[in-house]
């Protein structure tokens, strides 16, 4: 089996070309390339057009400010740059090669999608690039001058307790900005509608399904880069966990199928699973589906699928002048009239999704309830009170304490079938992404079960080991939000 995790942040629906197939075109992974880029490197392949300016470069940044340093840091895991030689398409949104960090361990293994919104226009990637959207800045979109070590705690710490203690487990940057979808063959133009004369137009890449495949292309290579040979081989992994948090959740649920058939493709007796970390988002609100109609007026469940919501998210992500988003395959092709459903992680976790999952999702995200109250009034009107209410919560509640009772019409699922339960860890702490990545969230934070108070920690080791795993905060328990 394989197990996934989530965490979350225009175009015709008639095109419709994203599916999570892994490439097929990458050449054999080289031995001994991927140093760590430089401001003025130029790859050998996959350059920008000559006839245009590198990315995100020009009058649109001209007032730009990137003096956000990367935070130095001496952790135990290490910096290896996907070589574009090699993988021409793993690229960040300047150009610069996807990263990833790695701790080698047993053949036990935990790869981790990074989070962190995301931009889709002209404005919003200027000033995210210009560290202008707190609390992201240029290095949530380049590799360049990032940290040959990295250190985190939870899942990666080194803690008895931890279930993934002695795990191999590898942290992937997010560096493209599109959910961990795009699939550009060359720079988007982003146009600056403000001016007649385009002079503030710019290029940019959206290639986070490359990034992911280029550096599972890295890891599973028979014969590995010299940064990469302390790693086992991928042919002995047993237990394999594709997880990401926030815009990593996105990720994890879009690509979880996919990446399961590399895995079992290269280790066919591995135990695949998904973690999904702060992943529900507002689909919760936008969806009618699959759980009945929503308590909810009209104009609340409009202002969020135009605004914020999945309809709109979908849109963008599936145009092949945007992301060209690769999304699960299955949703695609049972969709093929309508496949802006596929931007909702939740109808595609529920009806498409095939592999085990375990879900992480605070009540009271303040991420997610603050993006809801934006897309109501600008957060300011009657409906948004409700939104920063009980109503989004409840929906989270009765979603966990209903999964049993929804079924997949279109594509039977292993948790449908009888295979490992969904495991679920619902506190109500007024968290995001925090709880897998911080050594107090992850142990000290409990959850109500049948068996007693459980952390996040144990819930989590209990779902690898096949048990049932599924701790709930109702509204009228008093949370253990730690010390």
């Amino acid at each position: 089996m394989i197990a996934l995790a989530w965490i979350a942040c225009g175009g015709d629906d008639a095109s419709l070309p994203g599916t999570t197939t892994a490439p097929t075109s990458e050449p054999p992974i080289a031995s001994t390339t991927g140093d760590p880029p430089t401001p003025t490197d130029t790859p050998t392949t996959g350059d920008p057009p000559e006839e245009g300016p590198p990315p995100l470069t020009g009058p649109a940044f001209a007032d730009c400010t990137t003096d956000a340093p990367w935070s130095a840091d001496n952790g135990t895991l290490s910096a290896v740059f996907v070589d574009l030689a090699e993988h021409p398409l793993a690229r960040c949104n300047d150009g610069s090669p996807g990263l990833y960090y790695v701790i080698p361990g047993g053949n036990d293994w935990l790869v981790y999608l990074d989070g962190g919104s995301l931009c889709k226009n002209h404005a919003t990637c200027v000033a995210r690039w210009c560290d202008g959207l707190d609390p992201y800045d240029h290095t949530d979109m380049s590799s360049v001058g990032a940290p040959a070590n990295k250190g985190l705690a939870g899942v990666f710490g080194d803690q008895p307790a931890n279930p993934f203690f002695g795990w191999t487990r590898v942290y992937v940057h997010y560096c493209s900005s599109d959910l961990w979808s795009g699939h550009t063959e060359e720079p988007v133009e982003l146009q600056d509608t403000g001016s007649p004369t385009g002079e503030g137009d710019y290029t940019i890449y959206f290639n986070g399904n490359d990034i992911l495949h280029g550096v599972l292309n890295e890891l599973f290579a028979p014969t590995r880069r010299a940064e990469l040979s302390e790693m086992p081989p991928a042919t002995d992994i047993g237990r394999f966990v594709f997880a990401g948090g926030s815009a990593g959740g996105v990720g994890t649920i879009w690509n979880g199928d996919a990446v399961a058939e590399r895995v079992l493709a290269t280790a066919p007796s591995a135990d695949v699973t998904l973690g999904v970390v702060a992943g529900l988002g507002q689909g919760l609100q936008a969806s009618t589906d699959p759980w009945g109609p929503l308590d909810a007026p009209d104009t609340l469940i409009d202002a969020i699928q135009g605004q914020w919501g999945m309809k709109s998210l979908a849109e963008d992500a599936l145009s092949p002048a945007k992301y060209n988003s690769q999304i699960d395959a299955t949703c695609i092709a049972n969709h093929p009239d309508d496949g802006w459903w596929c931007g909702d992680p939740i109808h595609v976790l529920t009806h498409a999704v095939s592999t085990p999952f375990f879900v992480i999702q605070d009540q009271l995200d303040p991420v997610w309830l603050g993006n809801l109250d934006d897309a109501v009034d600008g957060g300011d009107g009657p409906l948004a009170g409700q939104i920063q209410g009980d109503s989004w919560a409840e929906q989270v509640r009765d979603l966990t304490l209903h999964w049993d009772d929804i079924t997949s019409p279109d594509t039977p699922s292993a948790y449908v079938d009888g295979g490992r339960p969904v495991g679920f860890y619902v506190p109500r702490c007024m968290e995001h992404d925090g709880y897998p990545k911080n050594a107090n969230l992850f142990y000290d934070y409990t959850v109500p079960t049948l068996d007693g108070d459980a952390s996040l920690a144990s819930l989590w080791g209990a779902f690898l080991v096949g048990e049932t795993a599924r701790g709930l905060t109702l509204a009228d328990d008093v949370p253990d939000c730690g010390p």
